[in-house]
């Protein structure tokens, strides 16, 4: 589905500032029109953010983490289905991963959740690419998810231009991704935005399994970011 509304950068701070996420211009001097942003932050955060629609894309803190861990959970429980065994998707404790998110917070990447309606309803996780097998300076997105309830309305796809801008803002110019081979849902979103299958496989057994699941790995320039659909 097509991200609605336009993208904009917001940067807060003492004097906040907004500019369009496509042309970089500020909004009297779009070159596309249409930038109707509110250059507010969002529950008192400060730093910058993107605005699409009625989304917000911005930095989270330790007190997302237990949205962005029941996020998660209702994500696996919801597209894994059938995938990866049953008894795994109902050990996931979203309280117990929130916890362990909270106390990890300062080492790992920092996601970048979507609020929609002052809710936080998803995140995605930037990072340069974390194997061996693939060319120096590459980045990956490590995970994005929407909560199932939200799902269909551009979210993920705003959640994407904003990873794919947060890593060739980095320096990154390729973006990779591992995605299960068997969840044609997300493996249709990715393809539909550009992403294609370079031929990497692997297999992935979640923590706790017996069984292994086959992911492929698929590739997309960084740039042009906003023209995903």
């Amino acid at each position: 589905m097509a991200v609605t509304g336009r993208p904009v950068r917001i940067y807060w701070g003492a004097h906040p500032r907004v500019v369009c996420l496509f042309c970089r211009r500020l909004p009297g001097d779009c070159r596309i029109g249409a930038c109707t942003p509110q250059a507010s932050p969002v529950g008192g955060r400060r730093g910058y953010g993107i605005r699409v629609g009625r989304t917000t894309i911005r930095d989270s803190d330790p007190r997302d983490a237990d949205a962005i861990a029941a996020i998660r959970v209702a994500g696996w429980r919801t597209a894994y289905a059938g995938i990866i065994e049953d008894a795994v998707l109902q050990r996931l404790d979203p309280v117990a991963e929130a916890a362990r998110r909270r106390a990890e917070w300062a080492a790992h990447p920092t996601p970048r959740v979507a609020e929609h309606g002052g809710e936080v309803v998803g995140f995605a996780i930037s990072c340069p690419y974390r194997q061996d097998d693939a060319d120096p300076g590459d980045g990956e997105i490590a995970a994005l998810y929407v909560a199932p309830g939200h799902w269909s309305l551009g979210i993920g796809s705003a959640l994407l231009v904003d990873a794919l801008t947060q890593l060739g803002e980095r320096g990154h110019t390729v973006a990779r991704l591992w995605v299960l081979q068997a969840n044609a849902r997300a493996r249709r979103s990715y393809e539909r935005n550009g992403f294609t299958a370079d031929g990497a496989i692997a297999c992935y057994t979640p923590r706790g399994g017996s069984r292994a699941v086959p992911e492929i790995r698929y590739r997309r320039p960084t740039r042009a970011a906003p023209g995903l659909a």
